[in-house]
């Protein structure tokens, strides 16, 4: 075959070419930030208030990356099994066998913001009336957490339809089981819950708080308010110097930064109320979009010497 030279390409091609990779950039970026979702430890359970089954419990999460308006957050005490998902979901059961909140993002949230469950703000909506579309006719309610056995506190997103059936993506959990169920195990009762597919409890994301002896005592995660303390010296340390996702993640895992209050039928006492903004560094990661668009630089701009 005979040897075809290969000519240079005229100037106006790479004119053309950076042109068309900054428009491709542009629409990525832009495609990119309509679908993002919540990456693993996007956010964090920070704090939470575990009252007598008489009353509403509540919890407070952290946003440790940029959450876009139009994302939807549920949250449920439901345990999940690493085979059938969440404990007693059905098409049927909306809310399983336990409750199920759902959050919206009205606005763009920044990173290290606080936001306490059923409490609205111009830039998020809590749900806690709507009906969840089973056919038993179950509602979006605040949490009812057990005080008696173990619990888990799952953040998720999920596809259209019945959240707990159409889960997309784990985004972070926290157990505080008793002493009779430490630590995941998969979900066999409303006590018990194992850590999904895409979270981890090395990347402290799967959270286990502790309760070192049995029954009730000023050590154990049940029956008060608890909540990450912001008078704690590496708090404190943390939030003067800005503290990187992962650090975050790994001082609201440890249990020795957290404020507790143990109570019975005392509902004055709020460990979550002393939570405030967290500083947060870093920027959000890129899409897989945008990445591949970054991969072809090298590419569309190398000329032919």
């Amino acid at each position: 075959m005979p040897h075809v030279p290969i000519l240079p390409l005229p100037p106006r091609f790479y004119g053309i070419t950076r042109l068309s990779l900054c428009t491709a950039l542009a629409l990525a970026l832009t495609i990119s930030g309509a679908n993002a979702s919540i990456t693993a430890g996007g956010i964090a359970i920070l704090g939470y208030t575990d009252h007598n089954d008489s009353l509403e419990d509540s919890f407070s999460i952290a946003t440790l990356q940029v959450v876009t308006a139009g994302t939807t957050l549920y949250f449920t005490d439901n345990g999940w099994h690493t085979l059938d998902g969440f404990y007693g979901a059905s098409n049927t059961n909306g809310n399983g066998n336990e409750t199920l909140i759902k959050l919206t993002f009205n606005q763009d949230v920044g990173g290290g913001q606080i936001l306490r469950a059923g409490y609205d703000t111009a830039a998020v909506t809590w749900d806690v009336s709507s009906d969840i579309g089973a056919s038993n006719g179950d509602k979006f309610s605040l949490l009812g957490l057990s005080h008696a056995s173990g619990e888990q506190i799952y953040a998720f997103e999920a596809g259209p339809g019945l959240p707990l059936m159409n889960v997309s993506n784990h985004v972070y959990v926290l157990d505080f089981g008793d002493f009779s169920n430490p630590g995941f195990e998969d979900a066999d009762s409303t006590a018990k819950g194992n850590v999904p597919t895409g979270l981890s409890v090395v990347a402290n994301t799967a959270v286990t708080l502790p309760d070192p002896s049995f029954g009730s005592d000023p050590n154990d995660f049940h029956n008060g308010t608890f909540a990450l303390n912001m008078a704690d010296a590496d708090v404190i340390a943390l939030n003067a110097s800005g503290g990187t996702r992962a650090q975050w993640l790994a001082l609201i895992a440890d249990s020795t930064n957290w404020l507790k209050s143990n109570y019975e039928d005392n509902p004055d006492d709020d460990a979550e109320a002393q939570l405030s903004t967290l500083h947060v560094l870093g920027v959000p990661e890129p899409s897989r979009m945008v990445l591949a668009v970054f991969a072809w630089i090298p590419v569309l701009f190398r000329r032919r010497r």
